[in-house]
């Protein structure tokens, strides 16, 4: 099917071209779930939507060659970028220590979203040690950072919301769990250490205790940067035709609200071509453009949070475009 912006002139063209954009539309998203699902073929011949969903920060077809955008793994999306705001909080519990399996549980409650931004032990060992933290939610993993300090003495691993590519957040109160494996509504902070080799080895001589007089979770809470962010990704050669004029973009929206906005935009590096910002939000329609020279190699989709934006919004599982 060849893609028609009807005559704008005509009274019943407003209709037509509403119920084709809608019809192209919820083919689009149909696409991005079977992309959600599983990996797929196109067809050759340029007749083909083309696109991807974000079920790695790569993409189910590897598409993703670079995004201002945070990759959140829990929900498989991309949302805008976030801030730490605010003091820390935290808690300390004296009480707790890690088992030979490397396992402790402390918890903090929380009631706004959250990062963690410290993790704090004492190195029970005779010599300096690596720790690494690995910061999961719902068994996803967050973020990851490691660090050293001497034998029997206290460190730290200090987190800032860079390090992050998701975050903890809550409706109402709920609790942060400092514990060795994930679960439903929990952050789970796994630990590892150095290994070491030889007959006098123990693992319960060199564990990594939960004491001091500090908070040896601390967390702090972190807002939206409501800065405008980019998903750019590589479109194979010979998806769509070289002479372009028209096309429709369609995001799978995870997150949205009024005020955010969606564009996009097709290019390519053989000539000139670019489509410009092509709107689409979350009722794509069929735009058209300046006649391309070549086939368009590259999709750039842009997130535009609204001014003081709920944070992580607007996110989206995916993209996907027909062009002819």
């Amino acid at each position: 099917m060849v893609l028609k912006k009807w005559d704008d002139e005509q009274a019943t063209d407003y209709t037509l071209n509403a119920m084709n954009s809608e019809l192209l539309s919820i083919s689009g998203l149909n696409l991005i779930r079977m992309l959600i699902d599983r990996d797929i073929d196109f067809s050759a011949g340029n007749f083909d939507w083309w696109g991807d969903a974000y079920i790695d920060s790569n993409g189910r077809e590897n598409s993703v060659s670079a995004a201002t955008a945070n990759y959140s793994g829990p929900n498989e999306s991309m949302i805008p970028l976030f801030q730490t705001t605010g003091a820390a909080e935290g808690v300390n519990d004296t009480s707790a220590s890690v088992t030979e399996d490397n396992e402790f549980t402390v918890t903090v409650t929380v009631t706004a979203p959250t990062i963690v931004t410290a993790v704090r032990g004492f190195n029970d060992y005779g010599s300096a040690k690596y720790m690494t933290a690995t910061i999961k939610k719902d068994g996803v993993t967050i973020a990851s950072k490691s660090a050293s300090w001497g034998g029997e003495s206290a460190g730290e691993i200090i987190f800032t919301d860079a390090d992050f590519v998701d975050y903890w957040t809550s409706t109402s109160t709920n609790t942060i769990f400092m514990e060795s494996g994930g679960s439903t509504d929990s952050i789970s902070i796994d630990y590892s250490f150095a290994g070491y080799s030889g007959t006098l080895f123990s693992l319960a001589a060199q564990k990594m205790w939960v004491k001091g007089s500090g908070n040896e979770l601390e967390v702090t809470e972190v807002e939206s940067l409501d800065t405008v962010v980019t998903v750019t990704q590589d479109i194979p050669t010979g998806s769509f035709s070289a002479t372009i004029t028209e096309a429709i973009g369609v995001p799978f929206v995870d997150d949205w609200e009024t005020g955010d906005d969606i564009k996009y935009k097709l290019t390519g590096t053989a000539g000139a071509e670019d489509t410009g910002w092509l709107d689409c939000g979350i009722t794509p329609e069929i735009s058209t453009f300046t006649a391309f020279t070549a086939e368009p190699d590259t999709l750039i989709v842009q997130l535009t949070p609204k001014s003081s934006s709920t944070l992580g919004y607007p996110s989206i599982k995916g993209f996907v475009v027909r062009a002819t």
